[in-house]
């Protein structure tokens, strides 16, 4: 965003604080040093991208760290429903409700006195969200121009059935392998099987939590491969 021409004008009159991705940044810390000696508030993102499943991402400790050393109250604001009105896995939005939420996490008092553990443990306490688990409690209908499974195949790529990589495709709503298996992702983001049939998953996070899985577990297997391999 920083290098779209106009954006980033409008970013620097609206204080925002330029950091680089994954990595410490001494000059950033310095910016919001200053800035906090002169009475700012300041508006952090924890987690540091987007939600690439509608699920909490790891948050680094050094959150904690930072939270400490600012020592100031911290509201914490969550929201709900916002990655299936604009999923990571396709460009076209969604249209449906938003809901915000806002908790006054710590006191500037509680901060002195708590560690900068008991601040991280009541961080990821806290600081948890699952859109697809929000949803299908609360069952809201999502609408488009194209249907909610629109793109899902760059997100999901394991079959649960017959466990291929790679041979799934969309079909309107409809998303498909070449085993014959079909789901259906209806107007609520739910997984429904076409023919009736048991299928493992309900919702997505949970498809691609499971296909996360397998993919970690291969890739201990390949390390542990190579590490054999290897003569000292």
């Amino acid at each position: 965003n920083v290098f779209i021409p106009v954006v980033w004008r409008l970013l620097l009159a609206c204080g925002v604080i330029l950091k680089s991705l994954y990595e410490p940044d001494i000059g950033a810390m310095r910016d919001l040093m200053r800035l906090h000696k002169k009475g700012a508030s300041f508006l952090l993102f924890p987690e540091g991208i987007e939600s690439k499943d509608g699920t909490t991402h790891p948050l680094h400790p050094a959150t904690a760290k930072l939270i400490k050393k600012l020592a100031m109250d911290t509201v914490l604001c969550t929201n709900r429903g916002a990655y299936l009105c604009d999923p990571r896995f396709d460009t076209n939005r969604r249209k449906c409700r938003l809901e915000y939420h806002y908790e006054l996490l710590f006191r500037k008092e509680d901060v002195e006195k708590m560690t900068k553990e008991e601040l991280y443990s009541r961080l990821l306490e806290k600081f948890r969200y699952n859109d697809f688990a929000w949803n299908s409690e609360k069952q809201y209908r999502y609408k488009g121009k194209v249907p909610l499974a629109h793109g899902l195949d760059n997100m999901l790529f394991i079959c649960p059935r017959c466990k291929k990589q790679f041979e799934l495709h969309v079909e309107e709503d409809r998303l498909k392998c070449i085993c014959g298996s079909e789901v259906c992702i209806d107007d609520r983001y739910n997984v429904v099987t076409c023919d009736k049939s048991d299928f493992p998953f309900r919702r997505i996070d949970e498809w691609n939590r499971w296909q996360r899985g397998i993919i970690e577990e291969e890739t201990k297997r390949e390390d542990f491969t190579l590490a054999d391999d290897v003569t000292y």
